[in-house]
């Protein structure tokens, strides 16, 4: 991926993000999302973020789905 999709951009330039704790996660179909992910968060960072936790992606979820619902679940479980 060469970045976020429009609509995500739209939402993390609008969004306010001070004093918050924020993290990312994408999905793919294959290829790096270390791009995206790091457009994200400096995108949360600039927009006033406290921290942000590192995301991870999810490559090809719909041929993985019971190990993709499980690193989603694992990660979801991390943020409490």
């Amino acid at each position: 991926a060469n970045g976020p999709a429009a609509p995500i951009m739209t939402f993390l330039d609008a969004a306010d993000f001070t004093g918050k704790k924020v993290s990312f996660f994408t999905s793919s179909m294959g290829g790096s999302s270390a791009k995206t992910l790091k457009t994200m968060a400096d995108a949360a960072t600039s927009k006033g973020a406290a921290s942000v936790v590192p995301g991870f992606a999810v490559v090809n979820p719909l041929k993985k789905q019971d190990s993709a619902k499980a690193k989603i679940a694992e990660f979801a479980e991390s943020l409490k």
